[in-house]
């Protein structure tokens, strides 16, 4: 095999600029792994940058050689000289092999390591915005969400924590932001975008290692934000719905009031009509006792049905006008049994189905409202239920509910609501005497 020494001047210069990388590459190997204290690291650290420099001074001996052919040189120089081209190529691999090898291990420590840099790259990485600064509001770690939401939101990053949480509180946001929900004292505020984003601020005071800390969060509540005002406006029509439903019941009873009235004006009208054209006749005629008779009479029921119209009152059955405007609101009002016939335990059996069809329709999306009544030894036991959606959470008793309840419990009676798997209302009172 070819000495090096024997070759021309570009091999042995090739291989001394492959030795010089190596080198450089050796010193930053062991210069990290002192500096990282890796002990164990440390001693093959340092045979590799050994090796290298030993490595890099017989190539440099033997090119000289090569570049002073007539010069004489001493005994090493002239050994390295005649050593063959492939050993030292050999060399250069098994180096490369292990300084790679202590670059790969000097990585994964690194990696494996936190420091203050790998602790903000991954604060950099949250989705929400995080934000420390002390107690005069300097900040401290400022992550590049929280930056990004105070420029777009306020027009400046995040120069100092409590005057950005000042212009929070106070709604001093740039056009298309508006804060929602301000509780400074509560440290929680809303900053709604007009495109839908919505950042839930939250801040609390920390304490670590005697320092103290405010801590500052942008939470992203954007989902969170559109189903509350999905709720809200299903809520809205909700309450719409059943003042349309209440008005279109009173305006039922008076509907109906005024067509019992203009009933009766009709058939006024017609008996009246009648008995003039019979008081006519009569005086055309010849008139006889039978005739006079039959006359009397008839004025008589006249005079009987003014007398009736005077004093009677429409009446309305509140079952009917409940089913007409279940039905208006395209709800399947049945009825299983029968409502009791006194006036007082049917008007308080009709208010307790009222109010369940209200919060069926208003909060269960319900399509069937189902009654069940019957009358057992003088006791009035009645269920109602829905097809709607049964709540998630049992719903606080508060208003119509709470009021038919205490309505129930004065006519000596109970009223009980189960809220899973269906909706069950049932109450039972006793007949009035």
């Amino acid at each position: 095999m070819t000495a090096i020494g024997s070759c021309g001047a570009l091999v042995p210069g090739v291989l001394g600029f492959l030795g010089l990388v190596l080198l450089v590459v050796a010193t930053y190997v062991l210069v990290e792994t002192w500096m990282l204290g890796l002990r164990r690291v440390r001693v093959y650290s340092a045979a590799a940058f050994a090796a290298a420099l030993l490595l890099m001074w017989a190539i440099d001996l033997a090119c000289y050689r090569v570049t002073n052919p007539g010069m004489l040189v001493g005994p090493p120089t002239y050994v390295l000289s005649g050593i063959p081209v492939g050993f030292y190529v050999v060399a250069l691999v098994v180096l490369v092999v292990v300084i790679a090898h202590l670059a790969l291990l000097l990585r994964k420590e690194r990696m494996a390591r936190i420091t203050p840099d790998s602790v903000k790259e991954a604060i950099d990485a949250l989705p929400d915005g995080v934000a420390f600064s002390s107690v005069d509001g300097s900040p401290v770690l400022v992550n590049i969400r929280m930056d990004a939401l105070a420029h777009d939101a306020f027009g400046t990053a995040v120069k100092n924590e409590r005057v950005l949480w000042n212009r929070l509180c106070s709604g001093a946001c740039q056009q298309g932001y508006a804060v929602k929900e301000a509780d400074s004292e509560a440290g929680r505020a809303l900053l709604v975008a007009n495109d839908g984003c919505a950042w839930q601020f939250s801040r609390r005071a920390l304490a670590i290692d005697g320092a103290e800390l405010t801590e500052t969060i942008a939470a992203d509540v954007a989902e969170e934000h559109a189903l509350l005002m999905r709720l809200d406006e299903r809520n809205r029509q909700m309450a719409e719905l059943n003042e349309r439903l209440r008005a279109y019941g009173r305006d039922l009873v008076q509907l109906t009031r005024e067509e019992e009235i203009l009933a009766t004006k009709v058939r006024v009208h017609n008996e009246v009509g009648r008995a003039l054209v019979a008081l006519r006749a009569y005086e055309r005629q010849n008139p006889d006792q039978h005739d006079r008779e039959q006359l009397l009479a008839l004025w008589y029921q006249v005079t009987h049905l003014l007398e009736d119209v005077g004093q009677t009152e429409v009446i309305v059955d509140d079952w009917e006008l409940l089913c007409k405007a279940a039905a208006a609101v395209d709800v399947k009002l049945t009825m299983e049994g029968k409502l009791p016939d006194d006036l007082a335990s049917r008007k308080l059996a009709v208010m307790v189905v009222h109010e369940c069809l209200n919060n069926a329709v208003r909060h269960g999306d319900a399509h069937e409202v189902d009654v069940t009544c019957v009358v057992r030894d003088g006791v009035v036991e009645l269920s109602v239920t829905n097809d709607g959606e049964a709540p998630v959470v049992p719903p606080a008793e508060m208003g119509g509910l709470s009021d038919v309840r205490a309505s129930v419990e004065r006519a000596g009676g109970m009223l009980t609501a189960q809220w899973s798997p269906r909706v069950l209302v049932t109450a039972q009172y006793g007949l009035e005497d």
